[in-house]
Parts: structure tokens; C-alpha cells; sequence
């Protein structure tokens, strides 16, 4: 059996959110090659390393970090407090390969070490983090382009990376990184979940009016975003939407949207496991809006598994483009035209 250092930034679960099943489908492929992992969750340290720290900020984000002292300071202190004595220990353990799965700032930390080590490095990122918009990076909120440069700059040192979006892998293969696409997969709890979903839906009646179902974590900013978007111009199109009902529900939602509830949108906030597989089967539609951003949804792949039509914009579709069931859209003001070319579909 190989045995590797792996460092996650979430717990695999198969009914979690997003990122914690795609970490569940990485865990689940690492057994399915007979790999041992021995995990390193970055965070909740103490300790006092000031010289190794300086050393480590200076490696990992260059020394332009000099010409901002109040940023310098912020990392500094992030680093000394949750990097130390353990990951030291960590790296000098015999396993040659370390497999990373998050590039947030402070996490291209390893990347430095890593060498330092002699390890070499495969990365599963999530996505690419310096593009995620509202992002506060260590070294200022207006350096997406130093950021978005410093992390290619340690991608490109791994000797492989496997992206969950075909747009990252071709524009990663850009700027000379050895990219793959590993698209999401569910993990077999997960889809054996959805496949009883699609079969319970076999059996269905089609709702009059149309329910469609908007869900999401909205813990993370570019969903949020979409989300409140989606609500705000809701009431505003209800004549030309003929009653079709909008039901809200997701990890956050009750504590980071801002729902006037008419009478076509009804929130449920963060449901169980049992309540979320009665509303998809009850649904018509699945509705995502979403600003650009990096990654890909992993809730597009899971509502095909459960035969649930998707009505998406085109910046919520990445990787999906032409998927079966998937319904795009440019901006909202189409949501109308494209419901009744889903009513239209489902009476065919």
C-alpha cells in the first residue's frame, strides 16, 4: 500500500456541502487505489517561530510583501499562530508525495515546504481561489493579480494538478501547469441518494403552477450572491411568471439572504437530509444563478443523477455547457421565456 501526506481543507461527508463531497469523492478514490493518507488540517495552532515565520511569508509571497507593512503584520500573525512545531514534524515523516487540495493564500505555504522537504506535490484544488470574488487577500483586497500570479506560480511547481472545471484545466494548460479535469462525481452514498430520488420521481404529477426549487450554500459568496439576486427580481417579474412558486433552501440561507417572502417565494432554509430529497422530488425545475467565479457546481452534476431539470445562467453552467436537462439562460430577465420553454419539455 502507498502511503501519502495529504493535506484537505474539508471533512469528506456524504451529504455535506459541496466542497465537503468532493472531498469525500477524493477520499473514496484514494481507497479505490489502495492509497493510505495521513491527513494535515491546517488550522488551530499556537506557537512562537518568529525567524521561521518571516522565512516562510518571504517564500511563499515574495518580498513585495514589504511595501505593505499593516498586510505584512496580518500574515505574520496568521502564520506564527497556526503553522508551527506540528507541520514541521508533519513534513519530516517519510512519505514522498503530498497531495493538497486548497490554494487559498494562507495554504501556499506548503507548496515552500514541500520543496524544502524534497516532496513532491499533487494538488486536487477546489478552484481557483484568487479568482473568487469578495476574496480578502492577505496582501490587500486590491491584489487579485499579484494573488492570481503567486498562486499559478506554486501550481506550476506541482507535478500534476487535477482541476474540477474543463475551463481551469485549459487555462491552467495556458499558463504551463500540468493540469487534468477530474470532473465531480458524487460518492456512492450521495448517488445512491440521488438514484432513489430519480426513481421516486418516476411517479410524480407535474405541480400547476411549476415549483422550482433554488438551493445552495450560501456560506459561500459567489452562491449567495446569485441567490439574492435570483430573490430580488423574483416579485418583480411575478406577473410575467404566472404564479410559478420559488422555493428557497440551503446550508446559510436563512442567515446571509434578505427574503421579503410573497406569495411565489417560500424560504425553508437549511432542511435535513429527508426534507431536501421530498422538496427534489416534489420540484419541477432546479434554478442556479450564479456571478462568474472558478470551481463547478457540484449540484448540477447531482440533480442530472436524480433526473431534475436545471435551469442555469451560463456562468453557473461551466462544465456543463450542452449537459441533458439543463436549460441555460443569459440574464434574468430571460427566466420567464426559458420556464415556458420548460413547461413546453415536460408536456411533450
Amino acid at each position: 500500500m502507498k502511503s501519502v501526506l495529504y493535506h484537505r481543507i474539508f471533512e469528506g461527508k456524504p451529504f455535506g456541502h459541496g466542497g465537503e463531497r468532493r472531498a469525500l469523492q477524493m477520499q473514496e478514490l484514494m481507497e479505490q487505489a489502495n492509497v493510505e493518507c495521513h491527513y494535515y488540517p491546517l488550522r488551530g495552532e499556537n506557537g512562537c517561530r518568529p525567524l521561521w515565520t518571516l522565512w516562510l511569508i518571504f517564500k511563499t509571497y515574495g518580498w513585495r510583501l514589504l511595501l505593505h507593512p499593516k498586510h505584512l503584520w496580518r500574515t505574520f500573525r496568521f502564520i506564527n499562530n497556526n503553522y508551527t512545531h506540528n507541520l514541521r514534524r508533519f513534513f519530516e515523516r517519510p512519505e514522498k508525495t503530498l497531495l493538497i487540495e486548497g490554494t487559498i493564500e494562507e495554504f501556499l505555504v506548503l507548496f515552500p515546504l514541500a520543496q524544502k522537504y524534497g516532496k513532491q506535490v499533487i494538488a486536487f484544488p477546489h478552484n481557483l481561489e484568487s479568482m473568487v470574488p469578495k476574496t480578502n487577500y492577505l496582501i490587500g483586497r486590491n491584489e487579485k493579480w499579484q494573488t492570481f500570479r503567486n498562486e499559478i506560480r506554486w501550481l506550476r511547481t506541482c507535478k500534476e494538478v487535477y482541476c474540477i472545471a474543463e475551463e481551469e484545466t485549459w487555462l491552467l494548460h495556458l499558463w504551463g501547469v500540468n493540469a487534468h479535469y477530474l470532473p465531480y462525481e458524487p460518492p456512492h452514498e450521495t448517488k445512491t441518494y440521488l438514484e432513489n430520488i430519480a426513481s421516486e420521481r418516476n411517479h410524480r404529477k407535474q405541480n400547476t403552477p411549476l415549483k422550482i426549487l433554488m438551493t445552495g450554500s450560501a456560506i459561500n459568496p459567489p452562491t449567495a450572491q446569485g441567490m439574492q439576486r435570483v430573490i430580488d427580481e423574483w416579485n418583480a417579474m411575478e406577473e410575467l411568471l404566472c404564479g410559478v412558486e420559488l422555493i428557497v433552501a440551503g446550508y446559510g440561507t436563512n442567515e446571509n439572504l434578505r427574503i421579503t417572502e410573497g406569495k411565489t417565494i417560500r424560504l425553508l432554509g437549511a432542511l435535513t437530509d429527508e426534507q431536501m430529497r421530498e422538496e427534489m422530488i416534489l420540484c419541477d425545475a432546479m434554478l442556479i444563478y450564479q456571478p462568474p467565479t472558478t470551481g463547478a457546481l457540484t449540484r448540477i452534476r447531482e440533480a442530472q443523477i436524480a433526473h431534475i431539470p436545471v435551469i442555469a445562467n451560463f456562468d453557473a453552467a461551466r462544465s456543463y455547457h450542452r449537459a441533458p436537462l439543463l436549460f441555460e439562460y443569459q440574464s434574468l430577465q430571460q427566466l420567464p421565456a426559458v420556464i415556458k420553454q420548460l413547461t413546453y419539455f415536460q408536456n411533450a
